[in-house]
């Protein structure tokens, strides 16, 4: 099963990324704005097409962070067949306006399998935290397994829960 990894919008998100794909085969998604250096260059609809092509027809597991966990949401509704698991890490509700599910995607969450999601929120993410991610997903779909990391910021270092959570049948 192939793994694609869609890390945080920073440049600095590059070694969380390639940490994981030291202890998993995956395939790391490089932003254009990385490649660039221009911040203009993010767009969600070009991000999607260009996953959408390294993906091709195979079945995936996917692996966000921050902007990636909307851009692999986006991508339920074009390939949800394909996708196998989904983990989500530092979902950025700071970015969704005044809190709320304005941007409807992460709603695409409700009819997938949730015994094939593992969200993990840390407990004082500065863009969103556990409690507020939570309350959300409990609205979504309450099946879907969100867990608490321990941590008071952005950082997902949470290998071996990636690792356990794809490994597991």
């Amino acid at each position: 099963m192939r793994t694609i990894i869609l890390p945080g919008y920073s440049l600095s998100n590059r070694e969380w990324a390639e940490e994981i794909a030291k202890r998993l085969p995956a395939k790391i998604h490089i932003w254009k704005h990385w490649e660039t250096g221009e911040q203009k260059d993010f767009s969600l609809q070009n991000e999607v097409q260009k996953v959408l092509s390294e993906i091709g027809d195979s079945n995936v597991n996917i692996i966000a962070k921050s902007i990636g966990t909307l851009v692999a949401v986006t991508l339920l509704d074009k390939i949800a067949p394909q996708i196998q698991k989904i983990i989500l890490c530092g979902i950025p509700t700071a970015f969704i306006k005044d809190n709320r599910l304005e941007d409807k995607s992460y709603l695409l969450l409700k009819d997938f399998p949730s015994e094939n999601v593992l969200i993990i929120q840390n407990k004082k993410d500065p863009l969103a935290t556990y409690n507020q991610i939570k309350e959300m997903f409990s609205k979504i779909n309450p099946k879907i397994k969100v867990i608490e990391g321990n941590r008071e910021n952005h950082s997902y270092p949470f290998y071996s829960d990636f690792e356990s959570f794809l490994s597991s049948s």
